[in-house]
Order: structure tokens, then sequence, then C-alpha cells
């Protein structure tokens, strides 16, 4: 076999391989986000209500602040019912807008670093203003 004929090959595999490997990373990659809008236990996206009653928010500064805050028994109106608006009425807080939602980088003086929960759930993969409550939901914002 001619060397040029042996180079054409060597060619051919390598990109046949490069081929290969991308169309693997795009079909084959798993999704870091995993919620799967069929499960109930993750209906993040659930309706808009006009109001909600017996919120309970707590606020866990990790040791940046002490005490750790709690507020009982919180309501929401007019619509303003979500993860951010129950937030918004209790603490201090400041934040940035982005196009996917709000990010929240403060809170009560202590700054970025916040996660939240809703009733002791994994972390909802949607932003803090997206996140529509019920009644007597917990929420839970964590400084970490």
């Amino acid at each position: 076999m001619k060397k040029s004929n042996i180079i054409i090959v060597a060619l051919f595999v390598v990109g046949l391989l490069v081929f290969g490997i991308i169309i693997g990373m795009i079909f084959l990659s798993n999704p870091t986000n995993n919620y799967d809008p069929g499960n109930s236990d993750q209906d993040y996206d659930k309706k808009k209500l006009s109001e909600v009653h017996n919120i309970t928010l707590i606020v866990d500064y990790s040791g940046e602040k002490e005490p750790n805050e709690k507020y009982e028994n919180i309501s929401l109106y007019n619509n303003k019912t979500t993860v951010f608006d129950a937030l918004n009425k209790s603490c201090q807080i400041k934040y940035d807008h982005y196009g996917w939602g709000l990010y929240i980088t403060e809170i009560n003086g202590v700054g970025e670093g916040w996660t939240y929960t809703v009733n002791n759930e994994p972390m909802p993969p949607i932003p803090a203003n997206k996140y529509n409550l019920r009644d007597n939901d917990v929420i839970k914002w964590t400084h970490v």
C-alpha cells in the first residue's frame, strides 16, 4: 500500500473517531437536571395561586450570623405567592435579575451563597421567583 493511501486511511479513521465521540457526547450525555415533569413529587411548575397561608420561612446563616431566623404564619396575597415573595416580605434582601429569573445576592446583610428548599425536598431546579407556593409550605434558605 502506498504511503499516501495509508495517510488517507489514517485520516479517515481519525475523522470517524472524532465524529463518533461528538455524536456520543450529544446523544448519550445525562442532563444534570433530573426534573421529571411526570413525577408529581417534583411539581415545581404548579399553577400559581392568588393567595397562600401559613407559610414558614427559615433562614439558616450557617454561622455567618447568629441566630438563625424563623418567620411563621406568613400569608401572601395578590398573586405574589412564590418563594421569592415570601422572602421579600419577611427579610431585607438584595437580588440580581437575569433572563431566567432572580438570583438572591444577600439576605439580612449576609452576602452571596444562598440556596433554598421547600418542605425538605431537594433543591428545586428553578429560581425562587418561579416556584409557586401552597398553603403550609416550609421554605428554608441556607447560606453555603
